[in-house]
């Protein structure tokens, strides 16, 4: 079997869509190291991959879609501003999944979000490098 999970992320216990949360998130501060934001994501990566992990013991492989539609704007991860930023996120979750977890069952799917308005140079903004990719296509 191989699986495909996408997660629609509930950061910190509060919806995955932007304009539904009650706090905003500030993914510059969550991938900078030592602030209260990175150590809540630090906490929901071990909780994440505790899950994952599971697959990774049954020997089972996953299509692990994180931060889907990445750059579209209407989940949470989305940083419209400083989109390094985003695929900063992307990258930290790689390293610590694969570096310090060890889950190689997961084949990384990238997909970003099909928004004819944008131009090309905004979508690579949040792509993290073929290195932290499997799988990269358009989310349609």
């Amino acid at each position: 079997y191989i699986l495909t999970l996408h997660w629609h992320w509930f950061f910190d216990g509060d919806t995955a869509w932007t304009q539904k949360r009650k706090k905003k998130v500030d993914v510059g501060a969550m991938v900078t190291p030592g602030t209260p934001e990175n150590r809540q994501l630090m906490k929901e990566l071990s909780k994440t991959a505790d899950t994952l992990q599971v697959f990774e013991d049954a020997g089972t492989p996953v299509l692990w879609r994180p931060l889907h539609e990445i750059d579209g704007g209407w989940f949470w991860w989305t940083d419209r501003k400083n989109p390094e930023n985003t695929a900063k996120l992307w990258q930290i979750m790689f390293d610590y999944f694969t570096t310090v977890r060890k889950l190689d069952n997961l084949i990384w799917v990238y997909s970003a979000a099909a928004v004819k308005t944008r131009t090309a140079e905004y979508h690579k903004g949040f792509y993290p490098g073929a290195k932290y990719v499997d799988i990269s296509g358009i989310d349609v």
